[in-house]
């Protein structure tokens, strides 16, 4: 007996001693970014355009940027501090326009390239960054999909930060365990209290949702207190929102719409004018 158990408890240890090197090559299989050039920047700018933060970021004139990696490349992630004019990305003189306006942006080229050249219409820079292959990418790149052409289920949020705190729940359930077609629409924009834009997407892409949100057609109105639903509308321009949101529902046509409690939830005003905006829109999209 005592044998018996000998030889289970080493077989075990075996086990484990030949199967570690596998775990420790899986942990240590993400992949880093390649180390690179950027033409015509200072130290500063440079360093700040490498950082991985949201609060550093570089406004670019119309004109090209050129980034020369150590090593050749096969894949440009670029962050915009705002929805980017059309530009284009250079591989080895293979070009490959885009205008989707997403600020986390990945770029996939067709063979690694030894330059890459971002042809800017202008606009501000967080981040660019570059890898030599496409899988096992670090767990910050993102590569958004285009926005549903036709959704399971639409969330329409007040305000970037909403969606978490009030369907939480309900984003990583039906995105990621269902991988059902979630498209998130919020009702205003936050362009000009960064990083919330960038905030936003970080949560999205972490609750699973892989389907670029829409953002809105007003901005958002911090810290000026709102107690009524009449009040809201007024601020808000109810009917240019309502107008505007009845087209997403026409777009997307979600097969399940969720949003606000009619209640704002804790009595917020703009929680409240979303919900209504969500009633009567259904009734005029159909």
């Amino acid at each position: 007996m005592r044998y018996f158990f000998g030889c289970i408890l080493l077989g075990f240890v075996l086990r484990l001693f030949f199967l570690s090197p596998v775990f420790a090559a899986d942990t240590a299989m993400e992949r880093e970014p390649i180390k690179i050039e950027i033409s015509e920047v200072d130290e500063s700018t440079f360093a700040g355009l490498t950082d991985r933060d949201y609060n550093t970021f570089f406004h670019f004139d119309e004109g090209e940027i050129n980034v020369i990696p150590e090593r050749p490349a096969f894949v440009l992630y670029i962050v915009w501090n705002e929805p980017p004019n059309e530009y284009s990305v250079i591989a080895d003189e293979k070009e490959t326009v885009i205008n989707d306006g997403f600020l986390h942006k990945l770029v996939v080229f067709s063979e690694r390239a030894e330059k890459v050249v971002i042809n800017t219409g202008g606009g501000s820079i967080c981040d660019i960054f570059l890898f030599d292959g496409r899988d096992n990418l670090p767990e910050y790149v993102q590569d958004w999909r285009e926005p549903c052409e036709q959704a399971d289920m639409m969330v329409f949020s007040a305000h970037a930060d909403d969606e978490l705190l009030m369907f939480g729940g309900t984003l990583p359930y039906y995105a990621k365990e269902l991988d059902l077609r979630v498209q998130v629409v919020y009702m205003t924009t936050h362009w000009q209290e960064q990083p919330r834009p960038h905030e936003a997407l970080d949560g999205l892409w972490e609750a699973g949702v892989e389907n670029y949100p829409v953002f809105g057609i007003i901005p958002d109105i911090p810290y000026q207190p709102i107690f009524t639903l009449a009040e809201a509308a007024e601020l808000y321009d109810f009917e240019e929102v309502s107008e505007w949101f009845t087209e997403q529902l026409r777009r997307f046509k979600p097969s399940v719409l969720i949003t606000h409690d009619l209640k704002g939830e804790y009595g917020h005003a703009a929680h409240k004018l979303a919900a209504k905006t969500a009633s009567e829109a259904v009734e005029l999209s159909s």
